[in-house]
């Protein structure tokens, strides 16, 4: 087999012939570890200096006067739109009121029918499965057919239905 390579491998002539690594002397890493003392700072008699700021840019954009008079007056459309007092439409006649009731009214019978047809479809469908259902010959009687597993199969039907 061939030797594990190492970031550091040490010379040759250390290596052992029963082992495939050697020792490191040294850590790989040049980080410090976190017990390891921390390097001793700067004498206190040098001068401290005082560090320059940094100019920042004004980071507003600046505008045209002509394009702050477009913000203002669209500032003062939207107060005045936000300002605005509310109004009501004005009522109906007394003939627009009669024809809206009569709308009104035409529209819950026509919802009531509807309901009531698509209730009543449902509940001659059910009624014809259950009559089907009475119609099929029992387990065992003239007409009935064995399965393949031993159960007939209109009593098989019958039990899942």
């Amino acid at each position: 087999m061939f030797p594990l390579l190492h970031a550091r491998r040490a010379p040759p002539t250390l290596l052992k012939k029963s082992s495939v690594l050697s020792p490191v002397s040294s850590p790989i890493s040049t980080t410090p570890h976190l017990s390891a003392p921390k390097p001793a700072q700067k004498s206190s008699d040098e001068p401290k200096t005082k560090q320059k700021k940094v100019k920042s840019k004004d980071k507003t954009p600046k505008t045209s006067p002509s394009q702050e008079n477009e913000r203002n007056r669209i500032e003062q459309l939207l107060a005045k739109a936000y300002d605005a007092p509310i109004t009501k439409p004005p009522s109906a006649s007394e003939e627009e009121m009669a024809r809206r009731y009569r709308i009104g009214r035409n529209y819950v019978i026509g919802c009531f029918e509807r309901h009531n047809r698509e209730n009543h479809e449902l509940a001659v469908k059910i009624r014809m499965k259950r009559r089907a259902l009475k119609m099929l010959p029992k387990e065992g009687q003239l007409g009935d057919a064995v399965g393949g597993d031993g159960r007939s199969v209109y009593g098989k039907w019958r039990e899942e239905a």
